[in-house]
This record gives structure tokens, C-alpha cells and sequence, in this order.
């Protein structure tokens, strides 16, 4: 398996930025609905990193969900552990949006969003690119050869794949390419 490199938002975590409004989530392109996903995770995560510091604490998210009903200690620690790659014990920016991912799996959005409209935006992001992933997975292994994921971004995020081939070369070497590597969805 390869691993994911670390990334930062592509805008400062220290000014809150209103996501776009787009009027029938239905009419959406894929490229719109993940854009406002991110912007509502992005904007969370902002409010949530207070000193803008980059980080998130296991005991500040944990607070911050019992203030929205979730009070599962043992779950919310194994999420935790799980998508903090790193063991630095906080949650950078890719940490949270993977936390975000895995989110579905294990409370409900409302634990963590603030209104019901931005829970709905991020569950269709994540339910819709779940199933383009696995329409995209050829073999039903659950994980993507380079060309899978050149494909799948090609077809479905080309606006972002030109930008993003630094990160794919980072993500599938030469030699792990010739070797066969494959990139495993999260779960």
C-alpha cells in the first residue's frame, strides 16, 4: 500500500470563508459538490482550530462533539488513532478531512457540522465519491492502481488533475508504478 502524503488547505485556516451556495445540490457536478464539501469542512475546521495553529486536539474534538450529542469516548479515541497517521496526537488539516471521511461509519454529521444543510452537502461528497471510487476500481480490490487514479481524476476532476500530478508522482513513484503499488481507499 502507498501512503498519502500530508497536505494544507489551500487557504489559511485562520479566516473562515463562506462556502459556495449552490441552489439544488441535485444540479451539482461532481467538481461543485466536492468544492462545497471542502469549503464546509475547511470552514469547520477552522472554527475548531481556534488559534489557527494547524492542529486538533483529541480533548477539544471530543468536546466539541459532546456539545453536539456524540459522548462515545472508546469510538471517538479508536477514529482518532486511526486517521492520526502521524501519532503526533492532533489532527492536521488532511488528518480531519479523513476523520471527515470515516465520519459516516461511525456518528452522524451533525455531530460535527453546524447545520443540517452542510451535513447533507458533506454526506453526498463522500457517498457519491465512494461509488465513483469503486466504479473506477477495475479489479473490486479496493484500491487504485496509477492508472485507475489517473482515470478516475481525469474523467472526473480534470480541472484538478493537471494541478495535482506533483502529488500523484508522490503518491506512485516510477518504481512503485512498475511494481504494481496500489493506493487504498480509506475505511
Amino acid at each position: 500500500n502507498v501512503t498519502m502524503p500530508k497536505f494544507n488547505s489551500f487557504r489559511s485556516h485562520r479566516h473562515q470563508h463562506p462556502p459556495p451556495v449552490l441552489d439544488d445540490a441535485e444540479d451539482q457536478t461532481f467538481e461543485q459538490l466536492l468544492s462545497e464539501a471542502f469549503a464546509i469542512m475547511e470552514n469547520r475546521y477552522a472554527a475548531m482550530d481556534k488559534d489557527g495553529a494547524g492542529m486538533i486536539f483529541f480533548r477539544a474534538l471530543e468536546v466539541q462533539l459532546a456539545l453536539h450529542g456524540f459522548n462515545d469516548h472508546d469510538t471517538l479515541q479508536k477514529v482518532f488513532e486511526k486517521v492520526d497517521r502521524d501519532k503526533s496526537g492532533f489532527l492536521d488539516f488532511s488528518e480531519w478531512l479523513c476523520l471527515m471521511f470515516l465520519w459516516a461509519g461511525t456518528g452522524d454529521y451533525e455531530n460535527i457540522l453546524e447545520s443540517p444543510r452542510d451535513c447533507k452537502v458533506v454526506e453526498k461528497a463522500f457517498q457519491t465519491l465512494e461509488k465513483m471510487w469503486q466504479d473506477y476500481d477495475a479489479n473490486h480490490s479496493r484500491k487504485f492502481s496509477y492508472g485507475e487514479l489517473e482515470n478516475f481524476l481525469s474523467e472526473q476532476l480534470p480541472a484538478i488533475h493537471k494541478k495535482s500530478q506533483g502529488i500523484i508522482d508522490t503518491v506512485f513513484t516510477e518504481a512503485e508504478r512498475n511494481a504494481g503499488k496500489e493506493m487504498s481507499f480509506p475505511r
